[in-house]
């Protein structure tokens, strides 16, 4: 198998663009296929205004191609404006054998690839149908979802049968020593800001640190920047390539999230350095979560949020109990990297010898 190409394909920016959980695991996946024998080769959207939008619009003007490469980690990555549309001419640069299809409307992008030839899995890492981009269920040759609670969602949606691998989290990208805060990532309606926000002003004797997210809109903005106007507890730190910097100063995760997370891998990113995770029940994050920490019905009233928060903070033997276990659970089979790879392999080892 050690000829065989595989093609990581997702219509969203790819780094230095956009950097973000699915980008993430797109990488790490990455790796390890090239570390079992597999050729990788990223087929990525394309966002303007940096460096690789600058150089591709270059070499689409003198080329008249519709897809630009250069290197991520030293593996190609083709880029396009519109993926889905430039996927004859990518297979044709790139001959892949097989195409793993991830977020970023996978479903458009896998018939645009199966129609040049090239064997497909869909590999569902959300639930949000406009991220899918149609109706998946004849859109591949193969699937497989990111969690229990993504396989029943698509079992139920459209009667598909997946293959449930969870990503895999290099421990080593992540593993530090706790700090002294509680950690809030990416503050958007989505993930909890309204809880997140609040426990920070019901809780001055409690220090936070809120990460932007990589792109946050003007009242989003403004609404972070009169909570630390109004709150010393509160510290805001930009987004990190190494998110060691950040869960160094983290002693408890928050992932009070209000939609249905196909997963949840901060909680594993976080209980590789034994932070317990406080979260709301959306979607895969009790997976994830597992033992590792405490979680709340989303709905919870902001009173339970915070004694639960209180208890963690101030409790040690809580919190030992919380760390030991986040620990614990970190090394659980389902997500090391030789299961993974074994899974992952048979699935590409069926389809590319069909």
């Amino acid at each position: 198998m050690s000829s065989v190409r595989v093609a990581l394909c997702s219509a969203h920016p790819f780094p230095p663009q956009l950097v973000g959980g699915a980008q993430r695991s797109m990488q790490q996946l990455a790796e390890m296929l090239t570390s079992i024998g597999y050729e990788v080769g990223f087929f990525v959207g394309l966002s303007g205004g940096s460096s690789p939008a600058t150089r591709a619009r270059i070499h689409f003007k003198l080329t008249r191609s519709s897809v630009f490469c250069d290197r991520t980690d030293n593996i190609k990555t083709f880029r396009s404006w519109f993926p889905q549309n430039s996927a004859a001419e990518f297979v044709r640069k790139f001959k892949p054998d097989i195409a793993i299809c991830l977020s970023g409307f996978p479903v458009p992008l896998a018939t645009a690839l199966r129609k040049s030839g090239v064997p497909t899995i869909i590999y569902f890492r959300n639930v949000e149908l406009d991220d899918f981009g149609g109706d998946p269920s004849d859109a591949a040759d193969g699937f497989i979802s990111n969690s229990q609670f993504t396989a029943q969602f698509v079992k139920e949606r459209f009667d598909i049968s997946s293959t449930t691998i969870e990503p895999y989290v290099d421990p080593e990208k992540y593993r530090t020593t706790p700090g002294d805060k509680v950690l809030f990532i990416n503050p958007r309606a989505e993930k909890g800001k309204s809880i997140a926000f609040e426990l920070v002003r019901r809780l001055p004797d409690i220090p936070f640190l809120i990460v932007r997210a990589w792109t946050l809109n003007d009242e989003d903005e403004s609404e972070l920047e009169a909570l630390q106007r109004d709150c010393p507890n509160v510290t805001l730190m930009e987004p990190a390539s190494d998110m060691r910097e950040i869960y160094g100063q983290a002693k408890i995760l928050l992932a009070p999230s209000q939609w249905d997370e196909a997963w949840g891998r901060v909680a594993t990113e976080a209980h590789f350095s034994g932070i317990p995770v406080l979260a709301s029940d959306a979607g895969g994050l009790p997976e994830a979560v597992g033992p590792g920490g405490v979680v709340l019905k989303r709905t919870a009233p902001i009173e339970d949020w915070c004694e639960v928060l209180r208890k963690l903070w101030f409790d040690d033997d809580e919190y030992e109990q919380r760390s030991l276990s986040a620990v614990s659970f970190s090394k659980r089979s389902s997500i090391q990297k030789d299961n993974i790879m074994a899974r992952l392999d048979g699935e590409i080892r069926r389809l590319v010898s069909r």
